[in-house]
């Protein structure tokens, strides 16, 4: 490969990866955290509760 290559490749793909973290990996973690809540899906209040 060629030395300039490299930032080349990284410019195409990195996009890729950004939209496959803001649509498929946050939220699987945001789901997860809020299964730890007891947060009911109406109000703003949230309270952890952990693996009760």
């Amino acid at each position: 490969m060629r030395k300039g290559q490299w930032k080349v490749i990284v410019l195409f793909i990195m996009p890729a990866f950004v939209v496959y973290g803001v649509f498929m990996v946050y939220p699987y973690i945001r789901a997860f955290y809020i299964g730890l809540t007891d947060w009911r899906g109406v109000s703003t209040q949230m309270s952890f509760v952990g693996l009760k």
